[in-house]
């Protein structure tokens, strides 16, 4: 984890240790449980950090309170994951070399007009096989992947680069600024130039 993404988590820790001590003794005197955030889940844990620190650095009239109530998200969310985990290791998921070879290459093509139809095409399996066994695998449809895949490169150009939101959207991969907000907006719950003020305000 990089030292931003740590920092975004120091902060929701000593918010935890502050207003939810008796949630944070119950949680980590437990046998400890580990997993890494990938696509949606990691998008909702940043959103939920970045909330934080948001409120944390403006103060405004019931940022206490909607800190805690940002940080029980927080702590459901992570309930949830860590049960789906158990579960997942008393039913793992069919192995398929065919998927995880898909999955690799939106992962190398994002940038470029991916469709449902081009990737059936170029890995010789039928729409409907494909769409049942990518979802019964990653736990995403094709559609939410692709999506959280350019959105997660679309932040990180936000954060690091001083590129214009219309030239972001071709280097993820959209094809319209509007589409691109829209997904955006959908993913993060915040627009690119929202995103972009507070992960410059937060380094």
């Amino acid at each position: 984890m990089s030292g931003f993404y740590s920092a975004l988590m120091i902060v929701g820790y000593a918010l935890l240790m502050r207003t939810h001590r008796h949630i944070y003794s119950f949680l980590f005197n437990k046998n400890s449980i580990s997993f890494s955030l990938t696509g949606t889940n990691r998008t909702l844990v940043e959103n939920l950090l970045f909330s934080l620190l948001r409120e944390q650095q403006q103060t405004l009239d019931g940022w206490q309170l909607n800190s805690k109530a940002l940080l029980t998200q927080l702590l459901i969310l992570c309930s949830r994951l860590t049960d789906k985990l158990s579960s997942a290791q008393e039913h793992p998921q069919a192995h398929n070399p065919k998927i995880f070879e898909i999955v690799a290459y939106i992962n190398e093509q994002y940038r470029n007009r991916l469709t449902l139809a081009s990737i059936s095409e170029t890995f010789y399996i039928s729409p409907s096989y494909f769409c049942r066994s990518f979802k019964e695998t990653t736990g995403f449809s094709f559609i939410e992947y692709l999506n959280n895949v350019r959105i997660r490169e679309a932040q990180r150009l936000l954060r690091e680069t001083k590129l214009k939101v219309i030239h972001i959207t071709e280097q993820s991969g959209f094809d319209s600024v509007a589409h691109f907000g829209r997904v955006f907006k959908q993913v993060t719950s915040q627009t690119p130039l929202e995103c972009r003020k507070l992960m410059r305000h937060s380094v």
